[in-house]
């Protein structure tokens, strides 16, 4: 695998997809995020990625991410929800919104969810892999429980447009009433296979 500059190959990243959706990214392209973790594709298809991740500390995961924008498989989780539901976050564009109940089992066992995700703006952003032209996509997930003792959180993916992938991610949990960030990322480096 070649690390390459991103401006010369970014068209080849991608498998045209239709007008409404991100591009599919090709099996075998890896983002290099700053804190050293990976990510690789290692399938892609209208439906959805499948992608290796590794963390800065070696430990690895496997993620299933629906329509560019949602992390249907993480963590071991797997999460259960009506497909059209989601679908009607599209076309991907600004003030798109979608709220819906999501059931999520695994090793750590069962819970139900509260997803809302929304394409929060369109802007340019700068990363150590390049310029990029994303879109801001929140995904938050909180109890429907009123007085559940679930963690809330909010993830941010800065998804570049051209490529299908985020670039630039950060989350936060609720904890105490307070938010607490738990995760920035940039990529510094775009790999193609």
């Amino acid at each position: 695998m070649k690390f390459r500059p991103i401006f010369a190959a970014i068209l080849a990243l991608a498998t045209p997809a239709a007008a409404s959706t991100l591009p599919i990214p090709r099996a075998g392209t890896t983002i290099l995020w700053a804190d050293g973790g990976t990510w690789t594709v290692t399938a892609a298809d209208h439906a959805g990625m499948d992608v290796a991740a590794t963390g800065p500390n070696g430990a690895r995961d496997a993620i299933r991410i629906v329509d560019g924008v949602f992390p249907h498989r993480q963590d071991g989780q797997t999460t259960t929800y009506d497909a059209a539901q989601l679908a009607a976050l599209r076309p991907l564009e600004s003030g798109r919104v979608v709220n819906f109940l999501a059931d999520e089992t695994g090793p750590a066992g069962a819970s139900r969810w509260l997803i809302h995700v929304a394409i929060a703006g369109r802007e340019t952003i700068e990363t150590p892999a390049g310029r990029f032209e994303v879109l801001l996509v929140e995904n938050h997930r909180r109890s429907p429980e009123p007085y559940s003792t679930q963690r809330e959180s909010l993830v941010e993916w800065s998804v570049a447009v051209a490529l299908g992938l985020p670039v630039a991610m950060r989350a936060w949990s609720l904890v105490e009433g307070r938010a607490v960030m738990t995760l920035e990322r940039k990529a510094v480096a775009i790999g193609l296979p």
